[in-house]
């Protein structure tokens, strides 16, 4: 991936969420995944 798209992500997703909780309940050396789906409007569901 693009190191500009890395920042983005990092600072505009990852930056609002408290991770610390979820890194210290994982096994050392565990990996997260991250999945994000297209949003749509309630009415095209």
């Amino acid at each position: 991936m693009a190191a500009e798209y890395v920042r983005r992500y990092e600072a505009e997703i990852l930056g609002s969420a408290d991770l610390a909780p979820v890194r210290s309940a994982l096994p050392r050396g565990a990996a997260l995944l991250c999945v994000e789906r297209d949003r749509k409007p309630a009415s095209a569901r």
